[in-house]
C-alpha cells in the first residue's frame, strides 16, 4: 500500500533580495570601471587646443622686489633745463640790487636749529620741560579737567610754552610736525628723533595721548593738540555748523580734557567752519578763556 509522502516546501528567494544583489553587483562593476579609466588617463598628455582657438590672456606677475612704477603727477608743471621760474619774482626782503651784483650764495643751505645744523647728535642735547600737569592751571569740566588761568593770572598758555628769546636782527621760523598719535611708530620717531625745539602736534583723539605728551615734554617738546572741526567734505566731526552753540561748547570741553600740558591748539580740517564766523566765534572765545 503506498505510503503518503509529505513534501518539503521550499521558500522561494524573495524579489527584494534579488533587487538588492543587482544593484550591489552593478554598484561594485561602475566602480571598478571608473578606476580602471582614471589609471589608464593618468599620463595621457590633455590635448592641445586647435589653431582657431584663442587662448586667454594671462598678467605675468610682478616680482616682489620690482618697484612700482608711479605717475609723474607734475608731468604738466614740469619746468625746462636751464631755467630758473623764480628770478623774476620779488621776494619778501629781497635785496633791490641787481643780480649780477649780488653775492652768490650756495646751492645746499643747512637748516640750522638754534645755530648749529641740525644732526642726529641734537637727539640727546635737550632740556626737559616741567611735566604737566601743573597745579592751579586746570579747571573741572563735566569729562575732566580742562586748561584755564590760575587765581594769579598765569595761564596754561605761558606755562607750557618753551621759552625762547629771539635775537635781534635774526630771522626765525617755527616748525611744527603734525597728526602725531596715531601711527605710534612714526610717533615715537619723532619724539625721540626729533631736536628739542621742533613743536610736535597731536591728534585729540589719540589712545594714551596724555603719555605721548608726557615723553614729548620730557624730550623737549612743547605741544600742540589738533581740534577735529568740520571741513566742506569730511566726514562729521565733533565742532560743526550745524551744532548748536551748547552742543559744540560741550564737544569742546570733551576734546581739551583728553590730556594736560599742550600750550594752544590748532584745527585738524575745518574749512566749512573755520568760514562761519557765528559758528566759530563761540569756540574761539571759550579758547580764550
Amino acid at each position: 500500500m503506498p505510503k503518503n509522502v509529505r513534501r518539503q516546501i521550499r521558500k522561494s528567494p524573495s524579489v527584494r533580495k534579488h533587487g538588492l544583489v543587482a544593484l550591489l553587483l552593478v554598484s561594485i562593476s561602475g566602480l571598478v570601471l571608473w578606476s580602471w579609466l582614471n589609471f589608464d588617463a593618468r599620463d595621457k598628455p590633455l590635448p592641445l587646443p586647435s589653431v582657431e582657438t584663442e587662448l586667454p590672456e594671462v598678467e605675468t606677475p610682478t616680482p616682489a622686489n620690482t618697484p612700482e612704477k608711479l605717475p609723474d603727477l607734475l608731468a604738466h608743471d614740469n619746468i625746462p633745463q636751464n631755467i630758473n621760474p623764480t628770478e623774476t619774482v620779488n621776494m619778501a626782503g629781497a635785496s633791490k640790487e641787481p643780480a649780477k651784483s649780488r653775492k652768490v650764495m650756495p646751492a645746499k643751505l643747512p637748516v640750522l636749529i638754534n645755530g648749529r645744523p641740525m644732526g642726529r647728535r641734537d637727539i640727546s642735547e635737550y632740556s626737559p620741560l616741567p611735566p604737566a600737569p601743573i597745579t592751579g592751571l586746570s579747571r573741572m569740566s563735566a569729562y575732566g579737567n580742562i586748561p584755564a588761568p590760575d587765581t594769579k593770572g598765569h595761564t596754561p598758555f605761558n606755562a607750557y610754552a618753551k621759552t625762547f628769546k629771539p635775537k635781534k636782527n635774526v630771522r626765525y621760523i617755527s616748525l611744527v610736525v603734525g597728526g602725531l598719535g596715531l601711527n605710534p611708530f612714526l610717533t615715537r620717531r619723532a619724539i625721540n628723533e626729533l631736536p628739542g625745539p621742533v613743536t610736535l602736534s597731536f591728534a585729540s583723539g589719540s589712545p594714551g595721548l596724555q603719555s605721548w605728551i608726557d615723553k614729548a615734554r620730557a624730550h623737549g617738546h612743547e605741544v600742540l593738540i589738533e581740534l577735529p572741526l568740520e571741513g566742506s567734505k569730511d566726514v562729521r566731526r565733533p565742532l560743526t555748523v550745524d551744532n548748536e552753540k551748547a552742543a559744540n561748547l560741550k564737544n569742546l570741553d570733551y576734546q581739551l580734557s583728553r590730556a594736560q600740558g599742550y600750550f594752544a591748539v590748532t584745527n585738524y580740517g575745518g574749512d566749512a567752519l573755520l568760514s562761519n564766523e557765528s559758528a566759530l566765534s563761540p569756540i574761539v572765545k571759550a579758547l580764550k578763556a
